[in-house]
């Protein structure tokens, strides 16, 4: 728990976009092609900045990622039994990655 709110305190001071110390996507990098996830560290930033709309401008993808990690917290965080079965079922773990992969797939075909 401590370490979520010294990342989202580190996340909210300093702008991804314009710190040095915060991670570059390698995949980016190196092959030019925006990965899954590319563009969640400045999300992140807007977010704890109360900019929802921006955020997701920089990846689409945290409209189902978002919710999805929410109830991850809660189920865990209260002990929510039934939830974290449902969370970490097969089905939703596959529907996930099948998402996760097209995602990657159509924000390089469509660059957005």
């Amino acid at each position: 728990m401590l370490a979520l709110v010294a990342g989202g305190v580190i996340y909210h001071e300093f702008d991804p976009a314009m710190s040095v110390f915060f991670p570059k996507c390698p995949i980016y990098a190196t092959t030019g092609l925006q990965c899954p996830s590319c563009g969640i560290q400045r999300a992140m930033h807007l977010m704890l900045h109360g900019s929802f709309v921006e955020a997701f401008r920089y990846n689409w993808y945290l409209l189902l990622v978002f919710p999805y990690v929410a109830l991850i917290v809660v189920a865990e965080l209260f002990s929510v039994e039934k939830l974290r079965r449902v969370l970490y079922s097969n089905p939703v773990l596959i529907a996930y990655l099948v998402s996760y992969f097209l995602w990657f797939a159509l924000r390089n075909i469509l660059h957005i």
